[in-house]
């Protein structure tokens, strides 16, 4: 179970401390292993071994921290994007994809207002199949672990190596490029640190990677019209996590992205926290929370416990078989994820709409001996 400290680009290095002592304190109610350090701390988009002003101990300092209050160090990187401002970018401009064969400028792969002091708030692809880059990928990652002492390596917008451009080694495919990249990560990190990818075309991570983010970011409302920017909810977050169930323990660890515990700042009612809460659960996936930890209050301590009881019940069990959905065809709102364990099967009913729903054809989606139903009411 891992704790992301993201306070998105607010998160400063008193925030997390703060957090870290809060959950030394509340080991009990919150059995974390994995405190890991998000996006916001780096020096800029590129420069991923320096922090900025807002982190004055350094990332050396803060890993040692995490350790000393118990848990394991993790961290964020964006490892395939820089941006102008970053000393990567300036001291390597051959490092990077290019737009095409005409033009020589590097390739935009992302856009970001908050990830750089620039004028220009675009953040570029860079190309791991240089040889130069792919070395200091290793350089960097080996750096991070064995001299910082980070055992948790989040892999974000992996994606941008794969990028439709031209590249310094043209025999390479795009998944041929991301995955050399990937190599290098792993090489340079070892083979014991636990990599999370994110971002990522999967199949090109497959063997590398402990981990995978299998859908898009949860968000603390449901359906993208509830947010200005018509960004996905969380609503998509929990078909994502239904669709790819199958994956875990499979190909890797499933991330489905963090639970959403808070009942403050949140547009989120409770029916729909608890069904994403109860969907990562029945996923059998990695658990992960996000949260300010003086948000959460004793509701929420109780239904992280019951849904990290729930949760590695389901993991254990998914070393033979993952849990699957069987009813991905339908065009009905209510969603059903199910894992036999033993001679009983535990399943997930998750009513996605607004009005109540009938089931139909349970006897043929469930056997008869069906004992225990995990039951998420209407939102």
């Amino acid at each position: 179970m891992v704790l992301l400290v993201s306070h998105f680009h607010a998160i400063t290095e008193d925030a997390l401390r703060s957090n870290l002592r809060a959950l030394r304190d509340l080991r009990s109610e919150y059995p974390i292993e994995v405190v890991q350090l998000d996006d916001g701390y780096q020096a800029a988009l590129g420069d991923w071994d320096r922090t900025n002003g807002k982190f004055p101990s350094g990332l050396k300092s803060l890993a040692a921290s995490i350790r000393e209050a118990g848990f394991i160090a993790g961290i964020w990187t964006a490892p395939f994007l820089a941006a102008r401002d970053s000393q990567l970018m300036r001291e390597h401009p051959d490092w990077f994809i290019k737009l095409d064969q005409m033009n020589a400028q590097p390739l935009r792969a992302a856009y970001n207002p908050n990830w750089t002091a620039s004028d220009d708030k675009y953040a570029y692809a860079l190309d791991p199949g240089h040889p130069e880059f792919a070395e200091h990928l290793e350089r960097l990652f080996r750096k991070l672990v064995g001299d910082f002492g980070y055992q948790y390596l989040k892999l974000d917008f992996l994606y941008a190596a794969a990028a439709e451009g031209i590249r310094h080694d043209r025999s390479l495919t795009r998944a041929q490029t991301l995955r050399r990249g990937l190599e290098a990560i792993r090489r340079g990190a070892g083979e014991h640190p636990f990599i999370l990818g994110c971002g990522c075309p999967l199949g090109q991570a497959v063997g590398i990677v402990d981990g995978m983010r299998v859908g898009p970011d949860v968000a603390p409302f449901w359906g993208s019209n509830a947010n200005a920017a018509g960004e996905p909810g969380t609503a998509l977050a929990i078909d994502a996590i239904l669709a790819r169930s199958f994956m875990h323990r499979r190909w890797w660890l499933n991330d489905p992205d963090c639970l959403m515990l808070r009942a403050k700042e949140t547009q989120l009612s409770n029916d729909e926290r608890e069904a994403l809460a109860w969907t990562i659960a029945a996923s059998g996936g990695m658990l992960l929370i996000s949260d300010d930890m003086s948000l959460l209050d004793a509701e929420s301590a109780r239904l992280f416990q019951e849904v990290a009881r729930i949760g590695a019940e389901l993991d254990g069990a998914s070393r033979a078989e993952p849990p699957l959905s069987v009813d991905m065809m339908n065009s009905s709102p209510v969603r059903i994820l199910s894992k036999k364990k033993g001679d009983e099967m535990i399943s997930l009913f998750l009513n996605t709409s607004d009005a109540p729903q009938r089931v139909e054809a349970l006897n043929s989606e469930l056997p008869p001996h069906c004992t225990r139903i995990i039951k998420i009411p209407s939102r």
